[in-house]
């Protein structure tokens, strides 16, 4: 949420002496900040919203509402109490997206670029476009490879329109470098 925030912005000097942000909700909270260093000086508010309501993770939908909501700036000559005050430890900032190395690699140049330890060599199994969006993966007892992909979670198809699939691979002549039948599931 630190794209969306309010700074209180010393004028003398433009520095930032409080900042904040939400909790990504609507309800809105009291923010409590002492202010008796800046007695007879003169601050600013910066409401700054850089909130594109696009989201880094793909299966996250854009969120048309995003906005900022700010209300009622007010003094006290001593601090107030409020029992559903927003406190600062309570925020949780999202950090960003890790870097994603490697990526748009096939799957041989993937397995390229992997570093195994001492004795471990990899295999492509399957990889794009057979598997696209995998969320979860595990071998049964006779070896074979399921995958689920997420087209659509976590966000609800409607229903009969969800794309989320679970895929069968199954290496039928053991030689383990192409899966040789694939079968899947819709939800």
């Amino acid at each position: 949420m630190a794209e969306t925030r309010v700074e209180l912005v010393s004028k003398e000097n433009d520095e930032i002496i409080f900042k904040t942000t939400g909790q990504g909700r609507t309800n809105m909270q009291p923010v409590v900040v002492d202010l008796t260093d800046y007695l007879d000086k003169e601050i600013f508010i910066r409401i700054i919203d850089n909130e594109t309501g696009l989201s880094p993770i793909p299966y996250i939908r854009p969120d048309e509402l995003a906005h900022i909501s700010f209300d009622d700036f007010l003094f006290y000559p001593v601090r107030p109490q409020f029992d559903n005050e927003l406190k600062q430890e309570d925020i949780i900032v999202m950090p960003p997206l890790d870097p994603i190395i490697n990526a748009g690699l096939s799957g041989t140049e993937a397995a390229k670029a992997m570093t195994l330890p001492k004795g471990f060599e990899i295999t492509p199994a399957a990889s794009e476009p057979d598997v696209v969006r995998p969320i979860s993966f595990t071998i049964d007892a006779r070896g074979r490879l399921w995958v689920v992909e997420g087209h659509t979670y976590p966000v609800p198809a409607e229903e009969g329109k969800g794309r989320d699939r679970i895929l069968i691979f199954e290496d039928t002549n053991g030689d383990g470098t192409r899966i040789r039948e694939k079968y899947s599931w819709k939800d």
